[in-house]
């Protein structure tokens, strides 16, 4: 699982995510607004889900009861008006050897969280924990909400500051096979533009033109397998 999640972890979202489109797996992308509380980092990891109930009493559960190398994947309902996460538990994630946090929700402890060795990913902050524990006694290792993505156990998680993607595990050996082809194809093409060769004539857009007017049909996409581009289009 460590070399799989290093493997991963090579890839951005957005290379993940047009690597799922183009080997047609079903993958879950989580509404927009989430950040790393420390910009750049990127997470990769087997998801432990977990429902939040108002209390750390189930993240140190988590810790206790399973195997670390994963991600703790926090639903808190997108709550904004609580932090349910802050330094002291983060510490003692990374501690035991978790690879990172997500939360749908807020966390707390914005500044001292920068010295947090491992990834946290959330929708804010708000310096207000938690004030009650919720009749709900919360959930682990059971089918969770994210940002309006259903999660289970055997999803993977993909984090940066793009964004954040759930892939089937089942599914990782074809989608990041695909990724690296993709990525080692954009870097190319990057490095040909930089020596001045344009993109447009890299991906042979006036031929590509020149086609479409005979067969007003024939599509970028089409012209972009034909030729093998990689892009986003």
């Amino acid at each position: 699982m460590d070399k799989l999640r290093l493997k991963a972890e090579d890839w951005s979202t957005a290379v993940i995510a047009d690597a799922c489109v183009q080997q047609g797996v079903k993958f879950g992308c989580a509404q927009p607004g989430s950040r790393a509380v420390t910009q750049g980092r990127k997470l990769a990891a087997r998801v432990v889900p977990v429902r939040h109930f108002g209390s750390v009493e189930i993240f140190l559960r988590v810790l206790n009861e399973y195997e670390s190398g994963g991600a703790l994947v926090i639903d808190n309902d997108g709550r904004m008006e609580e932090g349910c996460v802050g330094d002291l538990i983060a510490h003692e994630v990374a501690a035991a050897g978790w690879a990172g946090i997500a939360i749908w929700g807020a966390h707390r402890d914005t500044n001292a969280l920068q010295s947090v060795t491992i990834p946290l990913f959330s929708y804010g902050s708000c310096p207000i924990g938690p004030r009650e524990v919720r009749a709900d006694p919360g959930r682990i290792q059971e089918e969770i909400r994210f940002a309006g993505c259903p999660v289970g156990v055997g999803d993977w998680i993909f984090a940066d500051d793009d964004g954040i993607l759930f892939v089937p595990e089942r599914e990782l050996p074809r989608v990041l096979a695909s990724a690296e082809i993709i990525a080692r194809k954009e870097e190319e093409q990057l490095g040909r533009l930089f020596a001045g060769i344009s993109l447009r004539t890299q991906l042979r857009f006036d031929e590509y033109m020149e086609r479409k007017r005979h067969q007003p049909s024939y599509g970028f996409r089409e012209h972009l397998r034909e030729i093998g581009g990689a892009i986003e289009a």
